[in-house]
Formats: structure tokens, sequence, C-alpha cells
């Protein structure tokens, strides 16, 4: 069920801190709300599913969820929630974890998808076995379809990947970009990691010290490098394109960002055709006026400098670069940028290592 809006504005005050948001966030894709250990998201997410007491309104697709007297429990608002832990009970079966939450679906006349999903997440293997007998890996998947078979309206999602080793992350992000990809059901989910926010996320609330410090779409907000403290180290910019080639000797993928820009990637599981999503680190983009030559970086981009401004590191430099299809920001010393005489409207090349390349 496609839906059109969560909006609320909430005050959360605990001991020693406080959390105040007031956001629209849309009713459609996902919606990641990022930012380092103790910002506030997990208090946010919480909230918003009725788990910690706060002040304010929440507002689901025009059903007031709390304000004007309404304060619904969490077992009364269409939603589900993934937890950072599996929360599968040990003593049954994935199947009876499943048949458990059919039993409490919200939509009882909505035919099934158990089938599908556990296609898709790829765990029919798991079926008759308890969760300790289930990888890492294999558990937050079942937990995640036993949250889906709720049929909830929103599903919420609090650092999902966290308590996974990188091994894991890699293996349940796919799952993720298909669930996205394939089901209409609006996603909110809490990472600090800004890895997972570019690979997943479409709409981003940026979180610190229980405040909203930037908010929009990926491509305004993942890319800002005013981000506060440990944000601001992972800053990037979000590319998408379309994988115009395979190299198969070298295992290169060449990916269409323009009429007439290309950025070579290591090709993994690409195929030609494929619309693919690139993350591009700051501190991954070199600059020089000239083109390169004799060295191992195969990607160099001719663009123009639209910004140039001081990061909160005064030995650092922030660089703002377009291009005919995209743009970028680097990371330079200030020795670098007074080197290279650098200033706005000037032609400058990027380079940018394959390897580096997400």
């Amino acid at each position: 069920m496609a839906v059109s809006e969560l909006s609320l504005r909430i005050r959360v005050g605990l001991e020693d801190f406080e959390l105040n948001a007031d956001l629209a966030l849309p009713g459609k894709g996902v919606s990641v709300i990022f930012g380092p250990s103790g910002s506030g998201k997990t208090t946010l997410l919480r909230a918003i599913a009725g788990l910690q007491i706060s002040e304010g309104e929440i507002w689901f697709n025009g059903d007031c969820w709390q304000g004007s007297g309404e304060h619904r429990k969490t077992s009364e608002r269409p939603l589900a929630y993934v937890f950072q832990e599996a929360s599968l009970f040990p003593h049954m079966t994935v199947a009876a974890n499943f048949d458990f939450a059919e039993r409490y679906a919200l939509h009882a006349d909505t035919p099934s998808l158990r089938d599908d999903l556990i296609t898709l997440f790829d765990i029919r293997h798991t079926l008759s076995r308890k969760p300790d007998r289930l990888s890492g890996g294999e558990r937050q998947r079942a937990a995640i379809v036993r949250a889906l078979l709720r049929q909830p309206d929103i599903l919420l999602m609090d650092e999902p990947l966290a308590s996974l080793d990188d091994a894991r992350k890699q293996e349940i992000l796919p799952y993720l970009e298909r669930l996205k990809s394939e089901f209409e059901l609006p996603i909110i989910y809490v990472t600090h990691s800004a890895y997972e926010a570019a690979r997943l996320g479409d709409y981003i609330v940026a979180l610190d010290k229980g405040k909203v410090v930037s908010q929009g779409t990926l491509y305004d907000v993942i890319g800002d490098p005013e981000f506060p403290g440990d944000i601001s180290r992972e800053a990037g910019t979000v590319v998408t394109g379309t994988v115009d080639s395979i190299d198969d000797q070298w295992h290169l993928a060449q990916i269409r960002t323009g009429s007439s820009t290309h950025i070579n990637v290591p090709a993994n599981n690409l195929t030609p055709g494929d619309s693919v999503r690139l993350w591009i680190r700051a501190s991954d983009i070199s600059l020089s006026h000239q083109p390169l030559t004799d060295n191992s970086i195969s990607n160099s981009l001719l663009c123009q400098i639209e910004d140039i401004r001081h990061d909160p590191n005064p030995a650092l430099m922030i660089v703002k670069l377009r291009t005919e299809s995209m743009e970028l920001i680097t990371r330079i010393t200030r020795q670098s940028a007074s080197q290279l005489a650098l200033k706005p409207k000037m032609p400058i090349y990027a380079h940018i290592k394959t390897a580096a390349l997400i």
C-alpha cells in the first residue's frame, strides 16, 4: 500500500538527552535517518513506532497516531519494526515464526506474500531450523521476512546490519535493494553508515545531538560537506548511470552517466543495460590542471569548479565540481588548493581511482 506522507512534530526529553524533530517524510521509497552514535536516530524511530514516550503529533497518510488526544499503541499502528538484533522467537522454527506473524497480519483479506518473500530473501533452506542454527545474515533475513508478513503499511528498520560483519552486510544489502525495487512499501531506515545511506536511501534526514541538521533528497544531502562530526568524514556524491559495456579481460564495467561521460568500475555481477548507483567519496578524488599519464588512475573527468569552501578540519578544503552530467565534491589540503591556485569557474581534471568506486 503506497502512502502519501508521514509527518511528525515530536519532542522526547530523557534524563541527559533531548530530541526535537519536525519532519514530513515522503510516503514512498526509503527514508534514511542518518547520524553519528548518540544523535537520536533510534529514539526518533521508537517515537514513530510508539515505543518511546514523546510529546507532539505523528500523522501517517492523514491518520493521526499521536496528538489531539490520540495516542495509539504500537500494536494499533500499521507498521512493522526490524531491530538491530534479529528478534526471532528462539523456541520456534523459522516457519513457525512466519506462521505467528501471519496470524496477526494487518490485512487478513490480502493474499499472503509468504512464498514470494521466502524466494526474494533466499531462505527456503532455513524454514525447518531454529534461530540458533542460522548464520547472522540468515537470521536477519528471516526477521525481515517475518516483519513483512505482518503486511504493514510502513516498515521501520533500526540499523538492521549493525550487528553483522562486513561480509554479512554485503550479503544482505542486495536483498534490501530488491525489496525496495519490487515492493511499494515505504521504509524508514536508521543507520550511521554513509555507505548504506547512499546505497539504499531516496530521502535523507541527518540528525546530530537530537536536532535535524539537514534533510532532503539523497543527491542533495549525502554530499553536504557541512554535515557534523563523523558524518562529514564520509562525505561524497551519489551518481546514477547505465552499464554500457563490460570488459571481460579486465573485469571492468563502463558506466555512462551522461551523453559523453563514462566511468570505469569493477564489474562484479553487472551486465550491460543495468541501472547503477555509484557512491564517489570526496576523499577518493584528486585534481590536476592536465590529464594524467603513466599512472594507475583510469577515470579522469574534465570538470568546472563550482565552489570552494573551508572544511571543519583547518588543514582541508572542500571543492565542488560539475561535469556535463553530474556534480562531485572532493576534499583536498589547503596547501594543494593554494599550489593549484584554484578558483570558481576554473576548468580542472578530477581523477577517480576505479578500485575505490562503490
